[in-house]
């Protein structure tokens, strides 16, 4: 046993999956936040058990131009304004680290709108020195810190063949060393794979050395990329928050009601549901329609073949063909 430690109106993206910006949709971890996806589906340096975007398909560490930032400023400039979003996300279909355009986006961002900017990351690449630069100016970034033993990170994260856990704590510990802003570092537990004891201990001296201004404790919630790979239990989450001490908290799903607006319902669902997948109580927290009017809606997509149920530890997600 381990012991004590010391909305807006609107929603976005109504282009038939060409917007880059998408959202608001509800995060665990920031409140009502709009995304904005600078990286290709799947395109990461990981291929973790328990993404719940599926199988990683471009593996990689080398950032690279995906799509004209050009593009995606012009679509900030006209959603972010009328946005009522807690926080401004990049995250979405892969690693946004991996953009070249990391730094250009992030700043022009800033220029448009005081709302603050989250990156979201695996947090495997910032022994990039040119990572690390563009990454500051974020005004929190949420990187994951998950195993403390390299057979561990080798087994959740399944990674870059060039990538180590030494070198994924280097670069953390660089970032923390020139990073003013705020550290949200995630703490993802896998049933039998992270969550005993003596990995938790290696965290948690792990997560001393990074100093980061909050941990925050998840588990697998939605249906992960690994059949089988399962969440750890409440309780042992508790324990777990309770030894890494007082920074650490233990993420909940979000209770915040949204309105969206009327038009184009089915290409908002249908661009929610491509992101990641959601249960229909995740749909009408950001739409505010009515359970049953999300359910019917659910119904039609599926009747044309558009999305599909899965079950997940006996609740329903829905996800894209």
């Amino acid at each position: 046993m381990l012991e004590l430690g010391k909305t807006g109106r609107k929603l976005i993206n109504m282009d038939h999956g060409l917007s880059r910006i998408f959202g608001p949709v509800p995060s665990r971890r920031l409140g009502l936040s709009l995304g904005v996806d600078l990286i290709p589906h799947k395109t990461c340096s990981f291929d973790c058990v328990y993404c719940q975007i599926g199988r990683t398909t471009d593996k990689r560490i080398d950032p690279e131009s995906f799509y004209s930032s050009e593009k995606i400023i012009s679509e900030a400039k006209k959603y972010i304004p009328c946005s009522k979003a807690q926080t401004i996300t990049l995250a979405g279909s892969g690693e946004p680290t991996l953009s070249k355009d990391l730094e250009e986006i992030l700043r022009a961002i800033k220029e448009i709108s005081h709302i603050p900017v989250a990156l979201l990351t695996n947090g495997s690449l910032f022994w990039k020195p040119e990572i690390r630069e563009a990454s500051l100016i974020a005004d929190i970034i949420l990187p994951t810190f998950s195993a403390a033993r390299e057979e561990t990170f080798r087994r959740l994260h399944r990674p870059h063949p060039q990538l180590t856990l030494k070198k994924v704590i280097e670069g953390l510990q660089r970032l923390r060393d020139e990073y003013h802003g705020q550290i949200f570092l995630e703490l993802m537990l896998v049933k039998g794979v992270n969550d005993d004891d003596q990995e938790i201990e290696a965290l948690g001296r792990k997560i001393q050395e990074l100093a980061p201004d909050k941990v925050q404790i998840n588990t697998v919630v939605r249906p992960p990329s690994e059949p089988g790979t399962g969440p750890v239990s409440p309780h042992r989450l508790e324990e777990v928050k309770n030894f890494l001490g007082p920074r650490a908290e233990v993420v909940v799903a979000t209770q915040e009601d949204r309105v969206a607006s009327k038009p184009s319902r089915e290409v908002i669902l249908l661009e929610m549901i491509r992101r990641r997948p959601l249960s229909a109580q995740d749909i009408q927290k950001v739409t505010g329609e009515s359970l049953d009017h999300v359910n019917s809606l659910l119904t039609d997509l599926i009747a044309k073949g558009l999305i599909e149920e899965q079950i997940h530890n006996g609740a329903s997600y829905y996800k894209v063909k």
